[in-house]
């Protein structure tokens, strides 16, 4: 009997490479091994996600079946003729699993961890394309914290708290941390409330329990004072059997060393264990992921050392660097194929984080060709770079290009204001992410505090936030009165309001606290008859929350508007969950959304985010403001070497954003917090190759003159006297025709002054030239070019319509109905409706192509047509 083995190896190899030819051979070698530690070193772009899906699926569907020589079972000549057939005519082989896996998983058997929900459901969403719903659905997918609070709902009773145990948010931590400084009269002056959250949310990321810290800390120092405030929130949070959100992951990896038998459960339930966005683990994180991969060892990590920006959130790069010393015969493979970017984009980047000696070492390459280079913009001031944003914006809608296409990137929050007042009164769309979260607003946070103390009678920190919301005549000294007679007696809050005649102190408000009681009462009746969203409908009204929001007519309007949007999520969680739904799981769902999970990238706006906030989001049309030092690398940085790299890692994520062109911009003069400064252009300009950059400034400068000297290098040019500072020669932003024309006005920089020619010398691809000016250094001359940013070194005086330093208040104009209006940014339109307000005009247009705006008329880029 002839040897069927070997070719039925290769055949089967042969089969199961054919399901997955979509990937690139780095990408198959990441899905084909399946066994023992692996790292996965996944550059921005290059389709980590597909490799997770698809690896996953091949554990499901093949197990270890590709290139072993193992057997599910006998070959027989039927099998070999089925599997050649198979593979010939390109079709599935009816039980593949069956006929060809080897050790396949179970999808229960799979925990993927990821840190958003988001992301956790798209993993689900495209397993269940692949492997069906069934296999699919039933992958553990989701994040560190959501993953914990499955695994504490089971055993919380082993480490002393409730299965119903309540989850506490940020708010909720002040307010108890609050509530021990005024009982352990404590100065907020010499221990900010906000400094002990922030130091006790640390210790447990570094797994230090209350005990571990006051067995360490020396008497009579603002370490003692730390221990004792992290020993009373501890008992505390135990007493309310509540926990925040540090404690879901310290609590469940304290389990898992403490009691062997949990951890036995873990590891014999989940054989395979996969962790995306790797560098951004804690120490905590990595401590669970290494318990729960204990048994098997079959741990497999996605990351990108280049792109570890969480370090004041706990994150540590020494988990992915250190990760074959950690998990020994760990094998390493490097995803380098970009998808997202262009070439120039990418170049930039590498050539920025280059410089950071802390990586593992990678280059990332497209196949997407060049693509523009990388804009830079020198602006006179904020406002300025808020103009040339808004230029830059309306000619890509020009061009048919979205709102949504666009994201404005800074690194720190009170960068955004100027920019959100420009486009505010320019009428450009836009929208915050990471600011005030929905259910961070307090009509939303009082009416799920009902709800949460209706789930746990013991949360007296929810109890203390709605006693007296709305006002019921409950004073501050009355609850101090009941948390004091709570804390002797040894029960909760609650306890001591439902027994309110027994205690003679509280005699003055026993008739409103027993009204109180009986509204809790009944409603928590009506949680076990009323469906949910109907319930939380009632809980608005019973409490009385409602008729308060009526009264104060229209403020109460949009808050009350708000609640219905919380009920409408409720009946969406409803929806979604069926008969598994339960007021704690409602509020277990709430307290773990993130920023990112309500991110809807479908809206049609300017999106405007943090570089932290950007990760793992990506845009046609990049904008990164303030590219100086002292605001991005941040002065504190530069000081310090880990630091550095950590803002040059920063900085490289925001490039990496940018899918066909990436706006720079830097400013000679900034405002902020209260301070104009003026900081030389950021090192991180300096180390992009200059072949990538192209050049432009304000207008103001280039009449002007000035600069930074040597600044950040010098750049070729054919510019007479244009080699130092800013002055390196370049092209324009916009169209060729603001660029390809004398302009008269003063050589800038610190170079001469003379800049003799006028001649276009187009030295770059897309149409877009590099120009010579005439004039001496006066500063005088005439230009052609009312509107745009000119190259870099090259002059041009100050016209009516320059982008100035802010969006300048025009003589005044009079708007009608039926009006025909051209926008800048919008385009033509109509007026529908004018309405004269304080000096100025609210005109509301029906543009061609955006449908209905509002606009200031005296700020907005608007021109009458009707005028002539």
């Amino acid at each position: 009997m002839p040897d069927l083995t070997s070719e039925y190896l290769a055949l089967r190899d042969q089969y199961i490479e054919a399901r997955f030819t979509k990937l690139n051979p780095m990408q198959r070698q990441a899905v084909f091994t399946t066994e023992g530690p692996l790292l996965i070193l996944a550059g921005a772009g290059s389709g980590k996600t597909t490799v997770l899906v698809n690896r996953i699926a091949n554990i499901i569907r093949f197990g270890s079946a590709h290139g072993s020589k193992e057997l599910a079972r006998p070959v027989t000549e039927q099998d070999l003729n089925d599997l050649r057939t198979a593979v010939a005519a390109g079709r599935d082989l009816p039980r593949e699993t069956a006929y060809l896996a080897v050790r396949p998983a179970r999808p229960w058997n799979v925990l993927a961890i990821t840190f958003t929900n988001k992301a956790a459901g798209e993993l689900k969403e495209r397993l269940r394309a692949m492997l069906g719903e069934t296999l699919g659905g039933d992958v553990f997918a989701s994040t560190f914290h959501s993953a914990c609070v499955r695994f504490l709902r089971r055993d919380a009773e082993r480490i002393g708290f409730p299965k119903s145990f309540t989850i506490y948010d940020s708010d909720d931590q002040q307010r108890v941390i609050k509530q021990i400084y005024k009982d352990l009269m404590i100065d907020d002056k010499f221990l900010p409330v906000k400094s002990a959250v922030s130091q006790i949310s640390s210790f447990k990321d570094k797994l230090l329990s209350a005990e571990d810290i006051a067995s360490e800390a020396p008497r009579d120092t603002k370490a003692a004072l730390i221990s004792k405030i992290y020993t009373t929130y501890a008992a505390r949070l135990k007493k309310a059997g509540a926990m925040d959100f540090d404690d879901l992951i310290y609590h469940t990896v304290k389990l898992l060393q403490n009691d062997e038998e949990a951890r036995r459960y873990y590891q014999d339930k989940f054989k395979y264990v996969v962790v995306d966005e790797y560098q951004d683990t804690s120490i905590a994180q990595f401590n669970l992921v290494r318990l729960l991969a204990g048994g098997s060892n079959n741990v497999c990590v996605v990351g990108d050392d280049d792109q570890s920006i969480y370090k004041f959130r706990g994150a540590t790069i020494e988990n992915i660097l250190n990760f074959e010393q950690v998990f020994k015969g760990a094998k390493t493979i490097r995803l380098e194929q970009n998808y997202r970017s262009t070439s120039n984009i990418l170049n930039a980047a590498n050539s920025v984080i280059k410089n950071n000696a802390g990586r593992k070492g990678k280059t990332l390459w497209t196949q997407n060709g060049n693509g523009e280079k990388v804009h830079h913009y020198t602006a006179s001031n904020e406002q300025d770079e808020a103009s040339h944003l808004a230029d830059i914006i309306g000619e890509h809608l020009r061009e048919g290009a979205h709102l949504r296409d666009h994201a404005v990137l800074y690194r720190m929050n009170a960068q955004s204001n100027p920019i959100e007042t420009y486009f505010a009164r320019a009428g450009i769309p836009y929208r915050i992410v990471g600011g005030q979260r929905f259910f961070d607003r307090k009509e939303v946070k009082d009416i799920n505090s009902y709800l949460a103390v209706i789930v746990n009678p013991r949360d007296d920190v929810r109890l203390r936030r709605i006693i007296n919301e709305p006002a019921r005549k409950i004073g501050a000294t009355t609850i101090e009165k009941i948390g004091d007679l709570a804390a002797k007696n040894g029960v909760p809050m609650l306890e001591i309001i439902g027994h309110v005649r027994e205690y003679p102190e509280l005699q003055r408000a026993a008739a409103p606290l027993e009204k109180f009681y009986e509204i809790y009462r009944e409603l928590c009746d009506l949680s076990v008859t009323l469906p949910l969203d109907e319930f939380a409908s009632e809980v608005v009204k019973k409490s009385g929350y409602e008729a308060m929001l009526k009264a104060q007519k229209e403020e109460g309007q949009t808050r009350l508007e708000n609640l219905g949007q919380l009920i409408s999520s409720v009946k969406t969680y409803v929806d979604q969950n069926g008969e598994d739904a339960t007021l704690a799981g409602f509020l277990e769902e709430v307290a773990l959304i993130s920023d990112l999970d309500s991110y809807d990238q479908d809206a049609d706006s300017v999106t405007m985010m943090t570089i932290h906030s950007a990760k793992g989001l990506e845009f046609p049309y990049v904008f990164v403001v303030g590219m100086e030092d002292g605001v991005f690398p941040g002065d504190m940085a530069r000081y310090n070497e880990e630091d550095m790299e950590e803002e040059r890692r920063l900085c490289y994520v925001a490039i990496t954003r940018a899918k066909k062109e990436l706006y720079l911009s830097s400013s000679r003069s900034r405002l902020i917090f209260g301070q104009t400064r003026r900081n030389p252009p950021s090192t991180f300009l300096s180390e992009i190759d200059p072949d990538l950059l192209d050049e432009t400034q304000s207008p103001e400068l280039a009449c002007s003159g000035g600069g930074f000297g040597a600044g950040y290098g010098s750049y070729s040019t054919n510019v007479p006297g244009g080699r130092s500072g800013y002055s390196g020669a370049s092209r324009g932003y916009l169209n060729s025709e603001y660029n390809a024309r004398p302009r008269g006005g003063f050589g800038g920089g610190y170079s001469s002054g003379f800049a003799s020619g006028g001649h276009e010398s187009p030295n770059y691809s897309g149409g877009r030239h590099n120009v010579q000016s005439t004039g001496f250094g006066t500063g005088y001359g005439r230009s052609n070019n009312p509107h745009h940013a000119t190259p870099a070194g090259a002059g041009t005086s100050t016209l009516a319509g320059t982008p100035s330093a802010a969006p300048k208040k025009k003589e005044a104009v009079s708007y009608a109905p039926g009006d025909l209006v051209e926008h800048r940014v919008f385009g033509k339109g109509k007026v529908i409706k004018a309405t004269p307000i304080a000096g100025d005009c609210i005109v509301e247009i029906q543009f061609d192509r955006v449908g209905v705006k509002k606009t200031m008329a005296n700020y907005a880029p608007l021109k009458k047509l009707t005028e002539e």
